[in-house]
């Protein structure tokens, strides 16, 4: 089955988009990070360094979800047979314990968020905060949580003005040589 989400569809528009902004890409070993995956409570998608979630299972249908295109005016994807593959256990990555939290607003996310990742020294990809970079009708902040630590998962999370659909953006920082 096949289903386009359009641009004018806002919110859930955005929500894919997201989504998609964290797929591995075609050249990845392990073949369920290449999917959209909905397991009827969220939807998701990883490519093992960082994950997103929306906490939503309405826009689309339980199930892989392959994405066709990505344009400027919407989004075109297939569910996909999942036979095949099983899609990894994403909750013991999203982090617990958090003892620094603040709020990032989504017009400044790009600098506020270097910043931030700066300061606590969590060495991420910064093309991973390019996903928070939304339209500020769809969320007005991103809140940002960590440990302290810089070997810590750093947590992300936003709520969708229209309908309040929970956002979790998990970046998991880059291993460092000694």
């Amino acid at each position: 089955m096949e289903k386009t989400i359009d641009k004018k569809q806002t919110e859930a528009y955005a929500i894919v988009k997201f989504l998609a902004f964290a797929l591995a890409d075609k050249n990845h070993n392990y073949e369920a990070m290449q999917f959209i995956f909905n397991d009827g409570v969220k939807t998701m998608a990883t490519d093992g360094r960082r994950l997103h979630i929306a906490y939503t299972s309405t826009i689309l249908d339980p199930g892989y979800w392959k994405v066709l295109s990505n344009t400027k005016t919407g989004i075109k994807l297939i569910q996909v047979d999942s036979t095949d593959f099983t899609y990894p256990n994403v909750e013991r990555v999203i982090p617990t314990n958090c003892y620094i939290t603040l709020d990032v607003p989504v017009r400044d996310a790009n600098q506020m968020l270097y910043e931030v990742i700066l300061e606590i020294k969590a060495p991420i990809n910064f093309h991973y905060i390019e996903a928070l970079q939304m339209d500020t009708y769809v969320v007005d902040s991103w809140k940002l949580s960590h440990s302290n630590t810089i070997s810590d998962t750093i947590k992300l999370e936003a709520l969708t003005k229209k309908t309040a659909v929970l956002l979790h953006a998990i970046i998991k920082p880059m291993r460092l040589n000694k």
